[in-house]
């Protein structure tokens, strides 16, 4: 959908629901073939420390299902916010050269493992592009404790290609928001988990820079 002004949330909340029936835009499962289909699609990683120890991580997993990730000043999350669920709608809108881009994704697949031995935890999420959308493909976000190191971390993989003749047309702008996006997703679940430390009482961890992107 593409709006010269940022669709309110009762716009964008039926925006959502209008999809729900639409089928994804690409075969699923792709992140997981990474190696063997990455010479056709664009793959792009970030991964940065959020915070340390377990408690920073409960309070990174509750950021990710408040999809802190669009919490941006050139961005949104769809309101009410899609359950971290296989078979979740999810929408969102960003602010791109001027006008609002909204699009759908669904959950292909639900992360979260404890490994009993070393105490190390994952949560996260799949998702990939609907039929409509400017893209094709998948994203993953994912939020991770090392026990060892005590780091919490934040990390995104995709594998995208254009999905329309105007992302083709547009490709160095599409670029652009992604790097953008990219760039940008961590910050917000880092605050979001420094603020809880600070209201527990405890000194708020300074994060990391972006271990790679």
């Amino acid at each position: 959908m593409l709006t010269l002004r940022a669709p309110d949330d009762d716009r964008l909340a039926a925006f959502v629901a209008e999809h729900r029936s639409r089928d994804v835009n690409y075969t699923p499962g792709l992140l997981h073939q990474a190696d063997e289909r990455t010479r056709r699609w664009i793959v792009d990683r970030h991964r940065a420390v959020i915070g340390r120890g377990p408690a920073d991580f409960t309070a990174a997993t509750n950021a990710l299902r408040q999809w802190k990730m669009f919490n941006q000043s050139w961005a949104k999350p769809a309101l009410p916010f899609a359950g971290i669920a296989v078979g979740a709608t999810v929408g969102y809108s960003a602010r791109v050269m001027g006008c609002g881009w909204s699009y759908c994704c669904r959950i292909v697949s639900v992360i979260d493992t404890t490994d009993e031995h070393t105490g190390a935890r994952t949560y996260g999420f799949d998702y990939g592009t609907l039929r409509g959308h400017a893209e094709r493909g998948e994203e993953r976000f994912l939020i991770e404790y090392d026990p060892v190191s005590n780091d919490v971390t934040f990390s995104l993989l995709a594998m995208s290609r254009p999905g329309r003749w105007f992302t083709w047309v547009g490709l160095p702008v599409a670029r652009m928001a992604q790097a953008r996006f990219r760039r940008d997703c961590a910050t917000p679940f880092a605050a979001f988990v420094a603020h809880r430390s600070t209201a527990v009482g405890a000194a708020p961890e300074t994060p990391g820079a972006p271990l790679d992107t």
